[in-house]
């Protein structure tokens, strides 16, 4: 499918507008606010019903405006070779209530059209689906962006990139995410050389998961129940234990206590723990001035780095720029030896241009004219003829050799710029994805 033409008629600020493609590629650039956003969203909105922005409630009205149509036109050339035209009218429904002297506002309607012919949605959307190959939310991954990544259901995501990728197997999920070990777990009890799938699997767990809560529900209500079951004078018995159990706990914490208690202090190794210790504070306080320089040092270092990053930014709005002027240059360079072209052909055709002598006889009684008006007859051709040169001649000026000159001149200039430009930003680049000039990885930890 390629589009052909685009017509907006009173559509977001529009007010006439035919773009005219011609199943090319086509880029479209301008400054902010002339309309290259809604031109996206008009396609995405006839195919759709949806802009390319996924702005929410959207209108094709033009804010402000009321009884009016605003109307969104496009030729298509489809897949099959067949030329189609599809349309939208979007416009206010105003009724006459019974009793009322004037109509009332009463909402919004689209009217559908195929090929100039008026149709139901249902028809429409029919045949845009089947012009974008059975899937219109193809215009939305193309035209929106973030509507795959973002919007889209990850089961149609996961569909589309199996249907570009190739499908993969459980296994090959499992080999190369170092998952191995599930093909066990997976692995159906009883039968050899059969597993369950990770869905059945899934499935399974959840189960399972189901009936352990419920048996934990449960298990309040059977302690409070096996309680009541217990003979009498059974509770009490088995308090008793508890408390002999706890006693016996406790007897054994202390004994645990005595043996863990170091003996008197060796004053050769406390004085060896307190150097080690003073070492150990002197090696911290190194390491914290150490840190601090360095902290010191890196921001000086990230501060450039800022600076690196706004003087790449600048030059590559600047690369944009001269490139799109460039661009503009070649293509004035491809219509002035058009033009010269043609001036040349119309320069020649006016030399071998001469005076009909035919003209000097009357149409009417086919008697030669008199001299005078013979004069003036060839007065009005020859400055016809000055005045085509004197045309050809100002036209000539500005497609001239020298004038197609000076535009080359400027590309190969603009080239130089976007060159210098190209160097200026690979520089900043290097200079931004740098190492820091120092980091604490090489700093150790004594212990």
């Amino acid at each position: 499918m390629k589009i052909n033409s685009l017509t907006l008629k009173k559509f977001r600020g529009i007010k006439d507008k035919k773009i005219t493609l011609d199943s090319k590629n086509t880029s479209i650039y301008g400054a902010n606010g002339t309309g290259k956003t809604t031109l996206a969203n008009a396609i995405s909105y006839l195919f759709t019903d949806a802009p390319a922005t996924g702005e929410k409630d959207f209108s094709p009205k033009t804010e402000g405006t009321h009884n009016l149509n605003h109307t969104a036109e496009m030729e298509i050339a489809a897949d099959d070779g067949c030329i189609v035209t599809i349309g939208k009218d979007f416009h206010e429904v105003w009724k006459k209530k019974r009793g009322s002297q004037s109509p009332e506002f009463s909402g919004h309607e689209t009217d559908y059209s195929i090929n100039g012919v008026p149709v139901k949605k249902k028809e429409y959307d029919a045949e845009t689906e089947r012009l974008c190959g059975g899937d219109s939310k193809k215009v939305l991954m193309l035209s929106k962006v973030g509507y795959f990544a973002e919007t889209m259901p990850m089961n149609e995501r996961r569909s589309i990139l199996f249907d570009v990728c190739g499908d993969i197997t459980d296994d090959d999920v499992m080999e190369s995410a170092g998952l191995t070990e599930l093909k066990a777990v997976l692995k159906m009890p009883g039968k050899s050389g059969s597993s369950y799938t990770v869905e059945e699997y899934l499935q399974i767990a959840k189960s399972r998961r189901r009936d352990l809560n419920k048996k934990l529900d449960e298990l309040p209500a059977r302690i409070d129940e096996a309680k009541r079951a217990l003979p009498e004078g059974g509770q009490e018995v088995a308090e008793g234990w508890i408390a002999k159990a706890k006693g016996d706990i406790s007897q054994l914490e202390v004994e645990k206590a005595k043996i863990l208690t170091p003996a008197a202090p060796d004053t050769k190794v406390e004085g060896l723990k307190a150097a080690i210790a003073g070492i150990k504070a002197g090696i911290e306080k190194g390491r914290q001035s150490f840190l601090a320089a360095l902290n010191a040092q890196n921001t000086e270092y990230y501060k450039q780095i800022e600076g690196f990053r706004k003087e790449l930014h600048k030059a590559e709005d600047d690369l944009l720029n001269i490139t799109r002027q460039r661009e503009e240059a070649q293509r004035q360079i491809d219509s002035m030896n058009a033009r010269r072209a043609q001036l040349l052909q119309e320069f020649d055709k006016l030399k071998n241009s001469h005076w009909d002598t035919g003209k000097e006889i009357c149409p009417t009684c086919g008697q030669k004219l008199p001299a005078d008006a013979v004069e003036k007859l060839r007065a009005n051709f020859l400055q016809g003829l000055a005045s085509e040169k004197a045309r050809i001649n100002a036209e000539g000026k500005v497609c001239s050799k020298q004038a197609i000159a000076d535009t080359e001149d400027k590309i190969t200039a603009l080239l130089d710029k976007e060159n210098a430009l190209q160097e200026q930003i690979e520089k900043l680049t290097a200079q931004i994805e740098a190492e820091p000039p120092a980091t604490d990885g090489n700093i150790t930890d004594y212990e």
